[in-house]
């Protein structure tokens, strides 16, 4: 009985969109996951500053989707159950060098999703197969992307984002660990 019912397949260190505890994955597979996010608690007040530096990044518009964004990831995370997530948004932000694009992930957009970044660069353009880094965060942060002039480079980019951010069923590749 033990075996069958308290026993554990793995145990992570953490799993992006899930609280510390056991959880039985859709394999059927019971694992351990022993941190969770970070999450803010929200509290009414101002926040000019915040404010500003959206604005000034993103112009009054498209900060409105942005603000929008947030909301359905924060909310996803702090509401939703493991397993279940809000599959298909994904922010995708462009601007000149220096406008501020890295800020904006690194002190706004990684603290509201629980304050665990990984960089899937390496993972996106195929030039490493290991993606548990991935796997242990909420917030992808790229910081930059090389720029490729060739269109089959811009649609391999393309499709491996859609297939991360659409797929409800992905592969996590540990190093010496089988996927």
């Amino acid at each position: 009985w033990v075996r069958e019912n308290r026993s554990l397949a793995e145990i992570f260190p953490e799993i992006a969109g899930y609280k510390s505890g056991v959880h039985r994955m859709q394999s059927g597979e019971r694992v351990l996951v022993k941190t969770e996010p970070t999450l803010i608690e929200p509290q009414a007040g101002e926040w000019e500053t915040i404010r500003a530096i959206v604005e000034g990044l993103l112009g009054e518009e498209q900060s409105r989707y942005f603000y929008s964004w947030c909301q359905v990831a924060y909310t996803s995370l702090r509401d939703g159950r493991p397993g279940r997530r809000r599959p298909g948004h994904s922010m995708i932000i462009a601007s000149p060098g220096g406008a501020g694009k890295s800020f904006l992930q690194n002190f706004i957009i990684t603290p509201l999703l629980g304050g665990r970044e990984a960089d899937p660069q390496k993972f996106l353009f195929g030039t490493d197969d290991f993606n548990g880094d991935c796997f242990a965060a909420e917030h992808l942060c790229l910081a930059e992307v090389p720029s490729s002039q060739k269109t089959v480079d811009r649609i391999a980019l393309a499709e491996t984002i859609k297939q991360l951010v659409a797929n409800p069923l992905q592969r996590m590749r540990l190093m010496r660990v089988e996927p």
